[in-house]
C-alpha cells in the first residue's frame, strides 16, 4: 500500500537594499523554500553590481528566487513522475 503525503513548497525572499555595506553600497538578497517544515533550498547574495534603486534591487532579488522556485518545482515534479 502506498501512502500519499501531501508537502507544501513555501518560499520566503529577503532584500536589504544598501545599507548593509557602507563601503561598496551593494544591496544583499536571499531567500528560503521550504518542503513541508524542512529547508529544501536557500541563498544569500551580493549581487555583482550595485542596484540604482530599490526597485531594482527587489527586481533582482525576486528574478533570483522565482528562477529557484521553477527549477524547484521541475524538480520535484520530476520526482513525482518516476515514482509512479
Amino acid at each position: 500500500m502506498l501512502d500519499i503525503v501531501t508537502l507544501t513548497m513555501q518560499g520566503q525572499q529577503i532584500m536589504e537594499f544598501g545599507a548593509g555595506n557602507v563601503g561598496d553600497r551593494k544591496s544583499t538578497y536571499g531567500f528560503l523554500f521550504n518542503l513541508g517544515f524542512k529547508a529544501l533550498s536557500w541563498s544569500s547574495k551580493k549581487p555583482e553590481s550595485v542596484a540604482l534603486s530599490t526597485s531594482m534591487a527587489e527586481y533582482i532579488a525576486t528574478t533570483s528566487a522565482a528562477c529557484q522556485e521553477v527549477w524547484l518545482s521541475r524538480l520535484v515534479a520530476d520526482f513525482l513522475s518516476e515514482s509512479n
